[in-house]
């Protein structure tokens, strides 16, 4: 049927009329192009299949209950403003330009909210530009509005480099001093000069309700101390190697407690290490062992994550994320991620580590925070990777600043010194690795029944296996009894 509406082009659009039971929802999460934010947001990929046609994916968030509300485009919003329910959902559009939308969100005395407006976390290319303010309401309906509040971009990122979470959408908390109701005032700072009526938004409020996510990804970081490329990881332990595994708590509600992470489907003698994400904490590098697995193993595995929020026990299945491609210098081309299915692992038993670096001895190192702690490290090398290398330890960020130590090509000991008081690394327990890249030949096994005597160059990415650190408060010097 004839719609009023025109796409980008100008030209006129058609109107198709759908139930919800006519769309297809996609087995994977690919299709449409999301920024990692969106994560925040429930849903799923659909798609319109009618007889042997199917439409484009699209993305459908999904309301959970809430009231939902359509932008009345008759209403001249700036003069009166729209009512919506609340908690409620308020889907609108940046549209016509320079359009500015006004909704008013009845509250209540006590109660503690969340203003969200999502836009470019479905996709647009938009800039939110919000001023939200409190009116209260007393029983004779005298108003006493509150200071008015602007809202810029979220730069909130626990996701870091690999999943940059930052975004120009606005995402707010309040509490209510007594009834009356919440004023939210909208625009888009990149339409103010051409109309595009695909420019939607989503505008909540609801009650402060904690919860989390949970988000895991394989580590990726720079080969080598003054490089700011990311690589693909491929989840692949050999004999005896780590690999480690970022995850990250997407906290929402006010949620502040600890995660505890388990593992499904891991393969006999792998287990993860460091498997608590604790109060506060927005992310954490664990590892995944191989310590004494000896068939072969491909298959997928899951983490969940499981807290107790208001006394009862939740479990969260993490999601899935990856690096799109290579990136040679993350300060000048952004770090692009997507969802994935799931996570696969593969296990070698059989085929040790081209080198494996380990702390030797002690399974825990102590120092007081005022000392110095030394890590004997011993060195095992396979095949032809002789070179000399260098590590970088990382997990810790005081650690940050602790020079690279050297290994040569006949060493098969090391030790690595921490001046604990020079890089102020605080009591308690910590938790690092050591990386390095190692260039080496490699000579690979034979393809399709045929074998070259070929042997190529490689460059091998090492992980050596966690070294923990329980740190104790520096001694109180005692003076002297005169």
């Amino acid at each position: 049927m004839p719609s009023n509406k025109k796409g980008a082009d100008g030209r006129s659009l058609e109107k198709l009329v759908v139930r919800a039971g006519d769309l297809a929802r996609a087995a994977l999460p690919g299709g449409v192009i999301l920024p990692p934010a969106s994560i925040v947001l429930d849903g799923g990929v659909y798609r319109l299949a009618s007889g042997s046609s199917v439409s484009n994916p699209f993305f459908i968030a999904h309301a959970n209950g809430q009231a939902i509300t359509l932008e009345k485009d008759d209403v001249e919003n700036q003069a009166k403003p729209q009512q919506v329910s609340s908690p409620g959902v308020l889907a609108g559009r940046f549209f016509p330009a320079r359009d500015v939308d006004v909704y008013r969100f009845p509250v209540k005395k006590d109660g503690v909210y969340w203003l969200d407006v999502h836009s470019q976390r479905l996709g647009h290319n938009t800039n939110p530009y919000v001023t939200a303010q409190v009116v209260n309401v007393a029983a004779d309906g005298k108003e006493s509005p509150e200071k008015a509040n602007e809202f810029y971009e979220l730069k909130t990122n626990p996701g870091g480099r690999e999943f940059n979470m930052t975004n120009r959408d606005v995402s707010w908390r309040f509490q209510a001093k007594s009834d009356g109701y919440l004023r939210v005032e909208l625009r888009d700072l990149f339409n103010q000069a051409s109309d595009d009526s695909f420019k939607t938004y989503l505008v909540s409020v609801r009650r402060e309700t904690p919860g989390f996510k949970l988000l895991v990804h394989p580590q990726t970081v720079p080969v080598a101390k003054d490089k700011r490329n990311i690589e693909l990881m491929a989840t692949h332990l050999r004999k005896g190697s780590s690999l480690p595994i970022r995850f990250v708590a997407i906290r929402s509600g006010n949620f502040n407690g600890p995660i505890k992470i388990q593992t499904q489907n891991l393969p006999k003698g792998v287990r993860l290490r460091n498997d608590e994400i604790k109060q506060g904490q927005g992310a954490i590098t664990a590892h995944l062992m191989n310590e004494s697995a000896e068939e072969a193993f491909t298959g997928e595995i899951r983490f969940v994550g499981q807290s107790e929020i208001g006394g009862k026990p939740v479990e969260v299945p993490a999601s899935t994320t990856v690096t799109r491609h290579r990136v040679g210098d993350y300060n000048n081309e952004p770090v692009l991620a997507r969802l994935a299915k799931g996570s696969v692992l593969s296990v070698n038993g059989s085929d040790p580590e081209p080198v494996r670096v380990a702390p030797v001895g002690q399974a825990l190192f102590k120092a007081p925070a005022n000392g110095k702690v030394k890590i004997p490290l011993g060195i095992e090398r396979h095949g032809e990777f002789t070179a000399n290398f260098k590590l970088k330890a990382y997990g810790v960020s005081q650690l940050d600043k602790l020079g690279e130590l050297e290994v040569k090509k006949d060493q098969k000991e090391a030790t690595l010194e921490v001046d604990l008081a020079k890089l102020k690394v605080p009591p308690g327990r910590h938790e690092f690795h050591l990386e390095s890249t190692v260039k080496g030949k490699y000579h690979y096994p034979p393809l399709n029944g045929k074998k070259s005597a070929k042997k190529r160059d490689v460059t091998y990415r090492l992980f050596t296996m966690p070294i923990v650190l329980e740190i104790a408060p520096a001694p109180t010097p005692q003076t002297e009894k005169k």
